[in-house]
């Protein structure tokens, strides 16, 4: 699995043989909107060691993860729509929403901005829909069900989830759907 870092580096070395490599990268929004209706549950795999209760608060606990109900993806939006981008922090004086408007006199001379195609990576959004009604409802009827990314990452996504409870709560999952629920 390639991590957040992971892709920095490679970015890094994709465009450090340039004369001029970009102090930001740019990445075009992914929305799963929440007011769309939740997907179809995913089942999950659960650790062997769980007791019948702890399993059926398990499969309670990642049926209310967001990333996992909410998967009907909106069409991918344009570069350049509520930009988010990964910033050289050494580069960049005056910053917005994610986009570094202004950069420090040493890197005047390097290139601005490189738009990241969204085969290597997209920025995930998971919010109610901000469109108007109509965009919303054609956002809607044209979006696709990601069974692919989270069927994939759904068991280690629980598991993690499930080890920040027992680190930050000292609970498990049955004790803290009892708890916070």
């Amino acid at each position: 699995m390639v991590t957040l870092g992971d892709m920095v580096a490679e970015l890094e070395r994709a465009f450090s043989t340039r004369d001029d490599p970009p102090v930001n990268y740019i990445f075009a929004n992914n929305y799963f909107f929440t007011d769309f209706p939740p997907a179809p549950q995913l089942t999950t795999t659960q650790p062997a060691r769980n007791t019948r209760a702890d399993t059926a608060r398990y499969d309670d606990l990642a049926s209310r993860l967001m990333t996992l109900r909410y998967r009907w993806r909106a069409p991918l939006s344009a570069y350049g729509y509520a930009v988010k981008s990964i910033v050289d922090p050494m580069a960049c004086v005056r910053m917005h929403n994610h986009y570094c408007w202004a950069v420090t006199t040493a890197y005047e001379n390097r290139g601005y901005i490189e738009l990241i195609p969204d085969t290597v990576a997209v920025n995930q959004h998971y919010k109610q829909c901000h469109l108007n009604g109509n965009e919303c409802t054609t956002a809607l009827k044209q979006a696709t069900l990601d069974i692919v990314t989270m069927g994939r990452h759904r068991d280690k996504l629980v598991a993690n989830v499930v080890g920040q409870i027992r680190a930050i709560f000292g609970l498990s999952p049955s004790e803290f759907l009892k708890q916070f629920t």
